[in-house]
Parts: structure tokens; C-alpha cells; sequence
């Protein structure tokens, strides 16, 4: 009995822990050797979308969105059947951002979590999704040479809390008592107090997210005044974004405000580091170095007025191959590496080398990034799983672009008898409407534009009348020759003049403020444009319709090559979930 209890209690155990996983990592679709896990599709499907829009997201919605993620890792699975992962240039820069994820990562986990905790971060989140509305009760003091009214204000201002402990009225008491003129005669409203209004460092800003509703301060000292303040009412803003997208952010901030900390504790990690490696420099080669960049005789590029020296130009092709410094037995800061990076920043904009000293701070500074990244590869960051994951993605990324030029851009290719024949057979979209030529008298005055008409009724030149009242600055000068105009320009100008015939004239115009008497000139029929007037257009239009079609050709062959398989409850379930919880 004892071995069945086991056995069974052995089983219990197991299946727990088969199915303590989340739904999240659970594949919601698998394509060949790839899966998309409902995490993945969480990500992409909300991106953009607010949270209450997700949960009411509609079963074919999703299926939609899904299946555009399938086709994606259809055209990820072609470009390495084709073996575009093993392009040169592309592991080049995947390795390039790699080292600098594990750098990163080593800075993340020896510096910001040394000065910043999880728990900070949540709740500068928290109460940056909520507000404070406050009273506040302002007594100030003077302290100087000569005066200091500190001790009175602040017998005064504990003598008002104790009145408001035994349950007397903030703003009666803000009325009579509080200097602030701002706030006095309002009962001490202030109004609102958001976590980033003053910066979490304020005091004020801190004591009102500490209080509850209703509740009322301890008197506390801000600069030359003492506060009260009372929390009126809290409210929690709508959720605009998650912790996730805005720890960054947060981090940014709390690091900004602390530099001095962060620059004590990136040289410790660093010293550490150096230490760790056996890192050094060589006198000698700091000193060549300084040497031959601060020779009077460096050679000055002749192009420039006044001309610049190239401090650089008597190192030799030995000297920049000398490492200045070197640590783990075969990493080196090189002669050659230093001087390439100083070339390219403006002279002007060089940190000084003048001494010793100069070029080994300089090197320090350039250390910082190859010994994080060393010190990430010793600890095999390059394996994290969030970072392979992500290092991934960049990779495939670039992949999809690549693949899709070979299958797709590269094959689509529009003969110009093709493109005539796209025209031909779309003429209809190259329909040029019905256009008429307006002569136009603008005039603000209602009182001169009465004039003009008037004047125009009695069959007087209508140019000349048009140089006599025009105001419109673009056509003052050519007797108000609008020109052609379509009958959804110029407002009711436009309506009008599509109601009228060749060679009249229009009553005044109401053009907001001001008035316009038109005449219509010419009309000009709708007609279909000339194919060599359109021709760019057609090829572009043909040209993005062929790429359409060619690219739901090769994602219907590759459908047919992988297979595909979608878990429609688990999709179904997708955001309702959460929503439950």
C-alpha cells in the first residue's frame, strides 16, 4: 500500500510540474522546426492596441494576425534552406550586436541592479499611474545674518497641527494662516500632484504619495518654508502602457539622478574587472605614444585655412600594432586602435593628450565596452535565453529582408509592354476631371466689392476692374488670372464656378470674411491622361500589384513545402484569459 501511495504521490508530482508552465509558453502555432508561442503572439498582436480592445478581439481577428506571423517564419525557413544566415556580412553584424547585448547585460546586472531594485521600479510605476489632489498650508521663515524667524514658524506650524489633529477644518485654517497668495484664499487648493510634476527627489511630492486618502501631513520643511498638506482624493489614471515598456524608462531616470553613484560604481565594476584579467598598461608604448602626437612638426592637410595638423601622422605602421593596454593575456587597446577613433572626432572636440595621464584616462574610458563584453562571454550571457532570443530575432529579421529581394523584388521586372498594357487596360484611373480657368476679384471690403460688382455689371472690362480691386496677392500682378481648378478647390469659389457657363459672371462670393465676383474663362472636359504623362505612375502601380502576386505565389509554394499546424482553442482563449484573472 505504502509503494502505491508513493508511486502515486510520484505521478502527482510529475504531471504538476509537466503543467506548471503557463499558457504562454504553449506553442499556438508550429510551422516546420519553428513554433510561435502564445507569448509571441501576445506581443505582436497588442502592440499598438490598448488593453481593453485585446479581450474583445474577435476568434477570425487573431486567426488573421496569426497567420500573418506563419508566413513570416515560412519566409525565415526559406532564407535558411537557402543559407542567407551564413552571409558574411550579416554574421558580422549579428556579432557585433551580440557583444554588445552580453556588454549590456553585464552592466545591467553590476551596476543599475547595484543602485536601482524591482521594487523602486514598481512603485515609481504605481504612482506615476495615479494623482493627488492637495491642500497645503504654507508658513515661511527668514534666515539670515541678522534674523531667523525658523523656531517661531515652526512652533506655529505644530501649533496649527495639533488644531487639525483635534479635527479643525483645513481650509478654514489655510485661510487665516497660509502665506502662500495663491492658495490662501482657495482653503489651500493646490490642485493636482502628479508623481513627475516636481521629480520623485521633492519632498512635497513624496509626503502627498505617501498619504491616504483624507489624510493630513506631519509638518514638514521645504527651503526657507514649512508645509501641511492634505490629501483630498487619489484617483488612478486609465492604464495607458505596462511596467515592461516603461522600466527603461524609469531606469533612465533614477540612473540620470544619481550620476556621481553610477560613475563610483561603474569604476569599481571596472577596477574589479581589470584586476579580474590581469589587465595593465605599457608605460613604455603610453609614452612612445604621447611622444610622437605631440611632435611640433605633425603634417597639415593643405586643403584647410587655417590648416589642421594630423597629431596622428608620425606613427608608424610598427608603433600603431603596440598595444598600450592589455588584459586576459590576448586582449590589447592598440597604438592603431586609439588614434583611428581620435581621427574621427574634431579636433576641437579631443579629450586632451598631452600627458601620460591624458592617454590613460582616454584609454579607460574606450575600455569600458570590450572588457563588459569579455566579462559577458566569461559569463556565457551569450547563452541567456532572453538574449538569444532577442539576438534572434534581429537575425531573422534581417534574414526576411534579404529573401524577400531574392524571391520576390528581384523576380518582378514590368516590360514596358506590360506597362502599356496595365495603362490600356486601367484607363479609368488616369481620368484627368473636368477643370475650369476662373479670373478672380478678391476683396475684403464689403463695401469695394459692391463696387466691383457693380462695375462688371456694366459690362466694364473685367481685367482692368480686377487690377483696379484685387487684393489676392498671387494673382494682384496678372489682372487675377486664377487659372484651372477642379470643383473641390477653393471652397464655395469652386462650387460656383462649376454651376456656370463660358463667359459669365458670378454674384459676390462669400469667402469667409472676404468676397470674390468670378468669371469662368474656359472649360476644360474630363479626359484620360497621355500614357507617356503617366508613365512613372503605371510602372509603379503594375509594379507593386506584381510584387502582391508573386509574394502570395511563393507563400502558397511554401505552404505546401513545411508543414503547419495552429492550436485554434489555445488561440480562441488568447487575451480572455487574462482578462478572467
Amino acid at each position: 500500500m505504502r509503494i502505491y501511495s508513493m508511486g502515486l504521490l510520484l505521478l502527482m508530482l510529475i504531471s504538476l510540474f509537466l503543467n506548471c508552465g503557463s499558457n504562454d509558453e504553449k506553442a499556438v502555432a508550429t510551422v516546420g522546426n519553428k513554433i510561435i508561442t502564445l507569448a509571441d503572439f501576445k506581443h505582436d498582436f497588442s502592440n499598438g492596441k490598448a488593453e481593453n480592445s485585446l479581450a474583445a478581439a474577435t476568434d477570425s481577428a487573431k486567426l488573421v494576425f496569426l497567420n500573418q506571423m506563419i508566413d513570416n517564419k515560412l519566409k525565415v525557413l526559406a532564407a535558411y534552406q537557402k543559407g542567407v544566415d551564413k552571409d558574411s556580412m550579416l554574421q558580422l553584424q549579428i556579432a557585433n550586436i551580440e557583444k554588445d547585448r552580453v556588454a549590456r547585460k553585464v552592466w545591467e546586472m553590476d551596476v543599475t541592479n547595484k543602485l536601482v531594485t524591482e521594487k523602486q521600479l514598481r512603485e515609481i510605476f504605481e504612482k506615476s499611474q495615479k494623482e493627488v489632489k492637495i491642500r497645503d498650508l504654507v508658513l515661511r521663515f527668514v534666515k539670515n545674518d541678522s534674523v531667523d524667524t525658523e523656531p517661531d514658524v515652526k512652533e506655529m506650524i505644530q501649533k496649527i497641527h495639533r488644531y487639525l489633529k483635534k479635527g479643525a477644518a483645513f481650509d478654514s485654517l489655510a485661510k487665516r494662516y497660509s502665506q502662500d497668495r495663491k492658495t490662501a484664499s482657495k482653503g489651500g487648493e493646490r490642485g493636482v500632484v502628479r508623481w513627475n510634476s516636481w521629480g520623485p527627489n521633492d519632498e512635497l511630492n513624496q509626503v502627498a504619495f505617501n498619504l491616504k486618502e483624507g489624510a493630513i501631513s506631519a509638518p514638514f520643511k521645504l527651503r526657507n518654508e514649512y508645509h501641511i498638506i492634505k490629501a483630498e482624493q487619489i484617483t488612478t489614471l486609465p492604464t495607458k502602457t505596462k511596467f515592461e515598456n516603461e522600466k527603461q524608462r524609469i531606469i533612465g531616470n533614477l540612473l540620470s539622478q544619481q550620476a556621481a553613484k553610477v560613475e563610483e560604481q561603474k569604476n569599481l565594476v571596472m577596477d574589479n574587472l581589470i584586476k579580474k584579467f590581469n589587465g595593465g598598461f605599457s608605460n613604455e608604448n603610453v609614452t612612445l605614444m604621447i611622444k610622437k602626437i605631440n611632435t611640433p612638426d605633425s603634417l597639415a592637410d593643405s586643403t584647410r585655412v587655417p590648416p589642421r595638423y594630423d597629431v596622428f601622422s608620425k606613427l608608424t605602421d610598427d608603433d600603431t600594432s603596440k598595444a598600450l593596454f592589455t588584459y586576459a593575456k590576448d586582449q590589447k587597446i592598440t597604438i592603431g586602435y586609439v588614434s583611428r577613433l581620435m581621427r574621427g572626432v574634431d579636433p576641437m572636440r579631443r579629450p586632451p593628450l598631452s600627458t601620460d595621464a591624458d592617454l590613460q584616462n582616454l584609454v579607460k574610458r574606450m575600455l569600458l565596452f570590450p572588457l563588459f563584453a569579455y566579462e559577458g562571454y566569461d559569463r556565457k550571457y551569450n547563452q541567456d535565453k532572453a538574449i538569444v532570443k532577442e539576438i534572434t530575432g534581429i537575425k531573422e529579421s534581417n534574414m526576411l529582408k534579404t529573401i524577400f529581394k531574392q524571391e520576390v523584388q528581384d523576380k518582378v521586372k514590368p516590360t514596358e509592354a506590360e506597362i502599356l498594357a496595365y495603362y490600356e487596360a486601367n484607363k479609368e484611373k488616369y481620368k484627368q476631371p473636368e477643370q475650369r480657368n476662373i479670373q478672380e476679384i478678391w476683396i475684403t471690403d464689403p463695401a469695394k466689392a459692391q463696387m466691383a460688382l457693380k462695375e462688371v455689371r456694366a459690362k466694364k472690362d473685367f481685367t482692368a476692374v480686377a487690377k483696379k480691386y484685387n487684393e489676392r496677392a498671387t494673382t494682384k500682378a496678372n489682372g487675377g488670372m486664377l487659372g484651372f481648378i477642379r470643383d473641390n478647390q477653393y471652397a464655395d469659389l469652386g462650387k460656383e464656378a462649376f454651376k456656370m457657363e463660358i463667359g459669365e459672371i458670378s454674384d459676390l462670393i462669400k469667402m469667409g470674411p472676404n468676397f470674390s465676383i468670378i468669371k469662368l474663362l474656359e472649360i476644360q472636359p474630363e479626359s484620360i491622361q497621355p500614357f507617356e504623362q503617366v508613365r512613372f505612375q503605371v510602372e509603379n502601380e503594375l509594379r507593386k500589384e506584381q510584387l502582391a502576386n508573386r509574394e502570395r505565389e511563393w507563400i502558397e509554394q511554401l505552404r505546401k513545402e513545411y508543414s503547419i499546424k495552429i492550436d485554434e482553442k489555445l488561440l480562441a482563449g488568447c487575451f480572455k484569459e487574462d482578462t478572467e484573472k
